[in-house]
């Protein structure tokens, strides 16, 4: 059953999603273990509300490394060295020649041009679609093992924000999604940015929705997990060597050639994503003093770029 409201914070988003998969969901034994799983699900986040980064602590997921796989991502790159530096296990994705066949950089990155191009010129358009599937992906189908989880992403405008849908062939909610939301969501942050208009609502359709087996009862744990949805402090902590933080976190990452032509906010954004990976705690990353909007609130720091 798909998720009919909208959510003001992942978190909450999430864990009903748990609950809707444990509770509602088949089980089917698919080649990489059982799962239980749902067919056409849909989630649905106000993502101008609130951060988009999971904070549930039973999951806990890790800040660097969700900060890290977007950087990848913007960097337009598919080798897994670096990336494995934040998850050694990516490996496994890798093909003989160090790359993931599914890598999203390579596959999004060189269309977002046109796209911010074809929404400047007719807010009213519904054709603005990056395909991340590709035709030739079929032939490629059990010859990788890293086949891209995401057909496409929908952005259009309506009532001066831009909106985003995603649509995925398959995602694992246990280990995917909160990744996937956070990553994704900051692309949306830098669209709605270069457009000068506000974060819209962020949609997440999913083919197969699924948690395995060995994830059940965290997952149960999870759910149980009630997260208040609101504002937190984010004071800038004394004595941190910012310049070499963010050195050592953007080492291959700073190849701005395959990323948006963008100023202040891309710009707000990589930093505050290589501060992330250069904090290798949650601690540490919740004092931080974000400023892009990928760790914090978005209408907040819409309004302070903005000088209202």
């Amino acid at each position: 059953m798909s998720q009919t409201k909208f959510y003001s914070d992942i978190d909450s988003m999430w864990t009903d999603a748990l609950e809707n998969v444990l509770a509602s969901g088949t089980a089917h034994d698919s080649d990489k273990g059982v799962t239980q799983h749902l067919y056409g699900h849909c989630m649905r986040l106000r993502a101008g509300e609130q951060r988009t980064l999971l904070c549930n602590p039973r999951r806990a997921i890790s800040p660097h490394y969700a900060a890290a796989e977007t950087l990848w991502y913007m960097g337009g790159m598919s080798g897994v060295d670096w990336l494995c530096r934040y998850a050694p296990q990516y490996s496994r994705f890798a093909d003989p020649d160090g790359t993931a066949y599914g890598a999203y950089g390579p596959r999004v990155v060189p269309q977002l041009g046109q796209a911010l191009s074809l929404l400047s010129a007719d807010s009213e358009t519904r054709q603005c679609v990056v395909a991340v599937w590709r035709p030739d992906d079929l032939q490629m189908a059990g010859k990788t093992p890293d086949m891209p989880c995401t057909l496409y992403w929908q952005f259009v405008i309506s009532n001066d924000k831009l909106h985003m849908l995603v649509t995925m062939r398959s995602n694992d909610l246990w280990l995917g999604t909160p990744y996937d939301v956070f990553a994704f969501t900051c692309f949306q942050r830098l669209m709605a940015d270069e457009l000068s208009i506000d974060v819209g609502d962020y949609y997440h359709y999913v083919g197969d929705l699924h948690v395995y087996e060995r994830n059940w009862q965290a997952a149960s744990e999870a759910a149980d997990v009630k997260m208040e949805s609101h504002a937190h402090s984010w004071a800038t902590p004394a004595g941190v060597d910012w310049a070499e933080a963010v050195s050592d976190a953007v080492e291959g990452v700073d190849d701005r050639a395959h990323l948006i032509e963008h100023d202040d906010t891309l710009g707000c954004m990589l930093y505050d994503l290589s501060i992330a990976c250069g904090n290798q705690s949650r601690a540490q990353c919740d004092r931080l003093g974000y400023v892009s909007g990928a760790f914090n609130y978005v209408e907040r720091n819409y309004a302070n770029r903005r000088g209202s």
